[in-house]
């Protein structure tokens, strides 16, 4: 299984997700604090993986199942929590409103990684990103494995939405738009690759505490409770239009 774990987290950290569905939700409260999800669809990556040669071949299918809770770690590693730098410590706290949910089928394969952060306002949520690198994917993946993580891989992390986008929120109105450089990568992914771009697909949902009166983006779906937006798109169809999700909605 770690040989598994291996593959598909390091194709998702090179954003190599050949086939994948990858899926936002921001849900926002009155208050501008809220919940933040994604969901990466790994299907594709482990039948890629059990095509790989591996030294250690396994010899039988297995299931990875596992929900990592950073509240719970902190607070059942406390006491060595307690003696790390103080630097440390802040870093780790960071993390406490963040869970990693990993389920992987070798028999299927099927499988998926769920990322949930409940963040406090939306500077917070912009944070999440930073966050979310300094995080040692391998050492989750292995449970425990106590090697250190290059400098390369710190850099490297899972996709997020506050990377893509700029996105502000307030009682009156909510926007979107995509950042110039996410708009440069999307359109140079698109037109190296063709087939691999309609394979990429994004779906991007955002749930108000208000109903929508008005939105500026024919692309946007609106919910039938009038209380959120939910966009659908491929890479090849962001390479055509950057500008794709971008969205102002106004509220009642």
């Amino acid at each position: 299984m770690k040989r598994i774990m291996y593959y598909f987290l390091f194709f998702i950290s090179l954003y190599f997700l050949t086939g994948c569905e990858v899926a936002w939700e921001t849900q926002f409260n009155k208050n501008g604090s809220g919940k933040y999800s994604m969901m990466v669809d790994l299907s594709s990556i482990l039948q890629m993986a059990s095509s790989m040669p591996s030294p250690d071949e396994e010899k039988s299918s297995s299931i990875k199942d596992t929900v990592i809770d950073f509240s719970k770690i902190l607070e059942n590693k406390k006491d060595s929590i307690s003696k790390l730098p103080k630097d440390e410590q802040k870093r780790l706290k960071e993390l406490e409103d963040l869970s990693i949910e990993i389920k992987a089928d070798t028999a299927t394969n099927k499988g998926f990684i769920r990322i949930d952060y409940d963040f406090d306002d939306i500077e917070d949520l912009k944070s999440i990103g930073e966050k979310l690198k300094r995080v040692e994917i391998d050492k989750l993946a292995n449970f425990g494995n106590s090697k250190k993580m290059d400098e390369k891989k710190k850099e490297k992390g899972l996709p997020v939405i506050t990377d893509l986008f700029d996105i502000n929120f307030s009682k009156k109105s909510f926007e979107t738009k995509i950042k110039e450089e996410a708009a440069k990568n999307m359109k140079s992914d698109s037109e190296k690759d063709a087939a691999f771009a309609n394979m990429i697909v994004f779906k991007i949902r955002y749930v108000f505490p208000y109903r929508i009166k008005s939105v500026s983006n024919e692309n946007v779906k609106i919910l039938s409770n009038f209380k959120g937006i939910e966009f659908n798109a491929s890479i090849s169809d962001m390479g055509k239009n950057p500008n794709f999700f971008d969205v102002k909605v106004d509220f009642e």
